[in-house]
C-alpha cells in the first residue's frame, strides 16, 4: 500500500504490517481496529501519513516499532493503553499530537510501559505535560526533544550519567536532547 491514495483502511484480526507497509499514504484519514486484536504494525508502518488524525492502538501488541507514525503531522489522538515499548522516533514530527490516551494535552503513558526510544516524541510541540509511568526503566536520547509547550513533565527517576560534566548527557540534557552545546544550565 506504500503510497497509495486510500482514505481509510480496516484491519483484519491478528494481521501483521512489516517496513512501511501505509507509509507516505497522505490521503489515509481512517484505521479501522479489529474488536479481536492482535494487530503488529512494523517499523514506519504509516510514516508521513499527513491526513491521520486518530488511532486507537488497544487492539495491537505490546509494542510500537521504530518510526511507526514518524512525520504524522495531522495526528492528534493516540490512545495506547497497553503498550510496554515506543520505538525510535515513533511518534517523532507528530506536531500536533495532543491527547494520548484520552487526556487533552497531557500526555499519560500507559502503566505498563517500560521503554521509550530516542526521539519517540521529538517534536511533539502541542502537548504541555507528560507523565511517564514508574514501570518505565529506559527512556532514550532526545525522547522529548522539541517539546516546544512543555511545561511539566513527571519521571519515576532521576538517574546519574557517567558524563556528568557534559550538559548533552546531563539527565534532562538526555531527555530533550542536544539543541545548544554550550548551554548547560536548565530551568
Amino acid at each position: 500500500f506504500f503510497s497509495s491514495k486510500i482514505a481509510e483502511v480496516t484491519i483484519g484480526a491478528n494481521a501483521t504490517f512489516g517496513l512501511g507497509s501505509f507509509q507516505d499514504c497522505y490521503d489515509l484519514e481512517t484505521v479501522n481496529m479489529p474488536e479481536e486484536g492482535g494487530v503488529h504494525f512494523g517499523r514506519g508502518c504509516f510514516a508521513k501519513c499527513t491526513a491521520l488524525k486518530n488511532i486507537d492502538l488497544s487492539k495491537t501488541n505490546a509494542v510500537i516499532e521504530a518510526e511507526t507514525f514518524y512525520g504524522c503531522n495531522s495526528l492528534r489522538s493516540a490512545i495506547m493503553p497497553q503498550v510496554k515499548e515506543i520505538g525510535d522516533y515513533a511518534f517523532a514530527n507528530c506536531s500536533n499530537l495532543s491527547v494520548v490516551n484520552e487526556n487533552q494535552k497531557k500526555m499519560l503513558l500507559p502503566n505498563e510501559l517500560e521503554k521509550i526510544g530516542e526521539c519517540a516524541f521529538m517534536g511533539v510541540s502541542i502537548i504541555t505535560e507528560i507523565s511517564v509511568p514508574d514501570s518505565v526503566i529506559e527512556i532514550g536520547y532526545a525522547a522529548f526533544n522539541g517539546c516546544t509547550s512543555l511545561v511539566d513533565l513527571t519521571v519515576p527517576f532521576i538517574g546519574q550519567s557517567e558524563h556528568e560534566t557534559d550538559a548533552r548527557f546531563s539527565t534532562l540534557g538526555h531527555f530533550f536532547g542536544d539543541s545548544n552545546p554550550t548551554d548547560t544550565s536548565y530551568d
